[in-house]
């Protein structure tokens, strides 16, 4: 691990456990957690666009090369192009209590491998590319939570 990478993990961490002892705590129950999903829509949506400042050819070419592998190029064809259809044809229930939740999931999940496509230094167009295995995994849950 480079010196950077392991300064973000130990920030990373000590963020964790300030946050894992200051929860129980009755003031941050009533004020802070009714906010907590939109300080962290708010706080991926910074760091969106700080990566994308800092340098957004770099973030383009990720997320196209990231696209072309996905559903043009890769192994992984049949998998994201049989998502995409059977998003089209899932008829939507009514509004389950964490639809809101699973929405900020997802939006933060692919928000935050661009991120790390930024921190790591970029992805590349092969099909075994690790964002495209990060996508697997969400995946299934799109589909079953918006079913």
């Amino acid at each position: 691990m480079s010196v950077s990478q392991l300064r973000l993990v130990t920030i990373a961490l000590i963020a964790l456990t300030v946050f894992l002892l200051i929860s129980g705590k009755t003031w941050f129950r009533h004020r802070i957690v009714p906010i907590l999903n939109k300080l962290v829509v708010i706080g991926v949506g910074l760091l969106l666009v700080g990566v994308f400042i800092l340098k957004p050819e770099k973030v383009f070419l990720d997320t196209w090369d990231n696209l072309q592998t996905m559903f043009v190029t890769g192994k992984w064809l049949g998998t994201f192009w049989g998502t995409v259809i059977l998003l089209f044809l899932v008829k939507a229930k009514e509004r389950h209590p964490f639809y809101n939740f699973f929405n900020i999931i997802f939006y933060t999940f692919f928000s935050m491998i661009i991120i790390l496509g930024y921190v790591i230094g970029g992805y590349h167009n092969q099909w075994y590319v690790s964002a495209n295995r990060m996508f697997i995994h969400i995946l299934p849950l799109m589909i079953f939570s918006y079913r």
